[in-house]
């Protein structure tokens, strides 16, 4: 029996409504066990074992005592963000991917371009291009507006007449721009921040 709010009326005989009530009751237990440490169990009961939150389209309103915590489609991909009181900027908290890690082992190869996500919401890039030309653009992806791009040469074969630069930051791009002889080798190593 599903839960039935209409259970009892004002003109039922205990004798009718008792099983009733009692039905209510079972079906609340059970759906309240779904998520959460059973009635009865003296230390946990009630404590949440499972949080499901339902997507919404709008931010939710706090006041000066209240912060929320709440599932947003973001691009129709549901993320978590956090509500500060006074209805204050939302912060997403999850964002719908990330990439790190190794691409194959044996030996372990890392992918060459990484990123991940830090809470504001910002992407957190990271990778080597290996061998790059003077004025090679660099894309990052997924898209996201850069506040920092940092590049150091790493394995640098040859003579270099100054160091590398990331310039031209745009959007989701940068341009790497140095100046070595004709002959030598480098990998440019970066790291991003965009949001």
């Amino acid at each position: 029996m599903l839960y039935n709010p209409n259970i009892p009326q004002a003109a039922s005989k205990r004798v009718i409504s008792q099983a009733q009530i009692r039905a209510n009751f079972t079906e609340i237990f059970n759906s309240f066990a779904k998520n959460h440490s059973p009635l009865g169990n003296n230390d946990l009961q009630g404590a949440h074992n499972i949080l499901i939150l339902r997507p919404q389209t709008l931010d939710p309103a706090t006041t000066a005592t209240q912060t929320a915590i709440y599932n947003k489609l973001v691009l129709t991909v549901p993320n978590l963000f956090f509500r500060p009181n006074n209805s204050q900027t939302p912060i997403q908290m999850t964002y719908p991917s990330i990439k790190v890690g190794l691409q194959s082992t044996n030996p372990d190869v890392y992918f060459p371009d990484q990123y991940s996500f830090v809470a504001g919401p910002f992407v957190f890039y990271a990778g080597v291009i290996l061998n790059p030309t003077n004025g090679q653009v660099v894309n990052l992806s997924p898209v996201t507006t850069l506040r920092y791009v940092g590049v150091c040469v790493k394995d640098f074969v040859g003579t270099l007449v100054s160091s590398v630069a990331a310039t031209n930051i745009a959007g989701s791009s940068f341009t790497i721009n140095f100046q070595a002889q004709v002959g030598s080798t480098r990998d440019v190593y970066y790291i991003a921040i965009g949001n």
